[in-house]
C-alpha cells in the first residue's frame, strides 16, 4: 500500500477508500497555489520576496501561529518574512516570472516565535534583526520603452523585472515645469457671380472666421521628506518651496459685415488671464515624479476610405500596462500622415497631421516635447477651391523635471535592490526653469 494522503493531518476517503499520495497525484492539479511573503520590515511597500506553497503554509500555521503572525527565516539568513495581512496567491509560473524565491518544502524555512509584548521593530520577535526606519524616497519608471508610468503586478505593486527603481535618499528637492500652447482656427469662404459689396466675381476662401488660443505655464518647486533627521515621520511629507502658474485664454471672432468691402472685417476679442504663486502639493500618488509630467503618446494605423493608411498619433497612451505595442517609443521629427474622410462620391476632406516628439526620462531629470499640427482641407466642392484650408489646430506641449537629493542619512542604499539598474536616459531639452514670459515666448 502506498503512502496515505494527509491534508491538515486528516486522511482523505474517496468512494470509501483511503487515498494514497500516489493516487492523489493523478487527480490533483500539479500547479499548486503559492502565498506571497514579504520582508516583515517592509510590509507597507508590499514587494513580495517569497512564494510559499499551500502545504508548507498549512504546516507553518500549525507550528508558527501561536503568537502575532507567521514569521520565518530562510536557512541561515538573518532577514525575516511574513505574509502579514496580504492574501495574494500566485501560481508557480507566476512566482518564477516575478523572480521570487519558491518555498515548497518545510525544511527550507524556520519559524520565529512572535509575541505582542516583543518589539514591533523586530517583527514582534527576539530573533529577527531590528527593522531600519523606512527613510527612503523611491520612485519607479518603466524599463522597456522608458516611461514614468510603472508596470504593476496583480496586487498593485511595481514589477521588479519591468521597472527601474530610483532612490532619492531621505530628503529631496524636485522642480517641474509645464508649458502648453493650443491654437485652433477655422476658415470660411463665399462666392460671387457678379460684382457685389465691393468684391468682384469669384471664390473667396481661406478667410479666417474664428480663432481660439490657450496658453498654460506652470512651475512647481517642492521638497519631499520620508523622515526627519532623527528618523521619525515628518509632520509634512511634501512642502512648497515656490510656485507660479499662468493661464491665458483668448477667443477671436471675425465679422465680415461691411457693405462696401466684402473682405473688410472687425474682430471681436475676449481675453482672460490668471496668475498664481500657489504650489500644487497633492502629489502623494506620484512623488517625487509629478503626475503633471506627460506620458508617452500612442499610435494606431487606420485605413482611409480609399485604401490608404493614416497613422493616428495621440498624445497620451492612457492605460498602465507592460504592453508597448502601440506606444511611440522613438523620437519623431516632422512625421507626416494624411487622414481622408469621404463626404460624397467626389467630395472628401483631407487632414494633414505633422508631429514632432522628443522624450527622455531618468531618475533625476527628464524632458518631453510634443508638437502636432492638424490642417484640414476640402476637395470636390468648387468653392472653397481644392486644397483650401478649412481649419487648423496647432498644439505644443513641453515639460521637464529635475530632482536633487538633499539628505541620504537613515536611508538604506539597497532600497532598490532587485529592480532594473536605473541608467540615465538621454535628455533632449534644457532643464533650466523658465520664467513665465520666457516660456510663453516659445509659442
Amino acid at each position: 500500500m502506498g503512502r496515505l494522503l494527509l491534508i491538515d493531518r486528516q486522511t482523505r476517503i474517496v468512494n470509501r477508500r483511503l487515498v494514497t499520495a500516489e493516487a492523489a497525484a493523478c487527480c490533483c492539479p500539479s500547479d499548486r497555489s503559492f502565498r506571497l511573503f514579504y520582508n516583515c520590515c517592509d510590509l507597507g511597500n508590499a514587494v513580495p520576496i517569497l512564494a510559499v506553497s499551500e502545504p508548507v503554509l498549512r504546516h507553518l500555521r500549525d507550528i508558527c501561529l501561536a503568537g502575532v503572525d507567521i514569521v520565518v527565516k530562510i536557512g541561515g539568513k538573518t532577514d525575516c518574512f511574513s505574509p502579514g495581512s496580504q492574501t495574494q496567491n500566485v501560481t508557480r509560473e507566476q512566482a518564477q516570472a516575478m523572480g521570487l524565491s519558491i518555498i515548497d518544502d518545510i525544511s527550507m524555512v524556520s519559524c520565529q516565535k512572535t509575541d505582542s509584548s516583543l518589539p514591533v521593530d523586530q517583527c514582534y520577535t527576539e530573533t529577527c534583526p531590528e527593522c531600519p526606519s523606512d527613510c527612503c524616497l523611491r520612485n519607479y519608471f518603466r524599463n522597456k520603452c522608458p516611461d514614468i508610468r510603472v508596470v504593476l503586478i496583480d496586487n498593485g505593486v511595481p514589477d521588479r523585472r519591468s521597472n527601474r527603481c530610483c532612490n532619492y535618499g531621505r530628503e529631496a528637492d524636485a522642480i517641474w515645469t509645464f508649458a502648453q500652447s493650443d491654437v485652433e482656427e477655422s476658415y470660411t469662404s463665399f462666392q460671387y457671380g457678379e460684382p457685389a459689396n465691393g468684391c468682384g466675381p469669384g471664390c473667396y476662401d481661406e478667410l479666417l472666421a474664428y480663432r481660439s488660443r490657450r496658453q498654460i505655464y506652470r512651475r512647481y518647486h517642492n521638497r519631499f521628506r520620508a523622515c526627519d533627521a532623527d528618523g521619525t515621520t515628518p509632520d509634512s511629507v511634501v512642502d512648497c518651496v515656490s510656485g507660479e502658474s499662468y493661464v491665458l485664454t483668448e477667443l477671436t471672432t471675425r465679422r465680415r459685415d461691411n457693405p462696401g468691402n466684402c473682405l473688410a472685417y472687425v474682430d471681436d476679442v475676449t481675453r482672460n488671464e490668471s496668475r498664481s504663486t500657489d504650489c500644487w502639493t497633492d502629489l502623494a500618488s506620484g512623488y517625487p515624479l509629478s503626475p503633471l509630467f506627460p506620458r508617452l503618446p500612442c499610435r494606431s494605423d487606420v485605413r482611409n476610405y480609399d485604401g490608404s493608411m493614416w497613422v493616428n498619433i495621440t498624445p497620451d497612451c492612457g492605460s498602465i500596462t507592460g504592453d508597448v505595442t502601440n506606444t511611440v517609443c522613438t523620437n519623431l521629427v516632422g512625421f507626416r500622415s494624411i487622414q481622408r474622410q469621404q463626404l460624397d462620391r467626389n467630395q472628401f476632406i483631407e487632414t494633414e497631421w505633422l508631429t514632432t516628439f522628443r522624450y527622455g526620462v531618468g531618475c533625476f531629470q527628464g524632458s518631453y516635447l510634443f508638437d502636432q499640427m492638424a490642417t484640414q482641407r476640402q476637395y470636390g466642392l468648387g468653392c472653397p477651391r481644392d486644397g483650401a484650408i478649412l481649419s487648423r489646430r496647432h498644439v505644443i506641449t513641453q515639460a521637464d523635471y529635475s530632482i536633487r537629493t538633499i539628505a541620504r542619512d537613515n536611508c538604506d542604499p539597497s532600497a532598490c535592490n532587485g529592480f532594473q539598474t536605473p541608467d540615465q536616459m538621454q535628455v533632449t531639452l534644457p532643464l533650466a526653469p523658465l520664467p513665465i514670459e520666457g516660456a510663453l515666448g516659445f509659442f
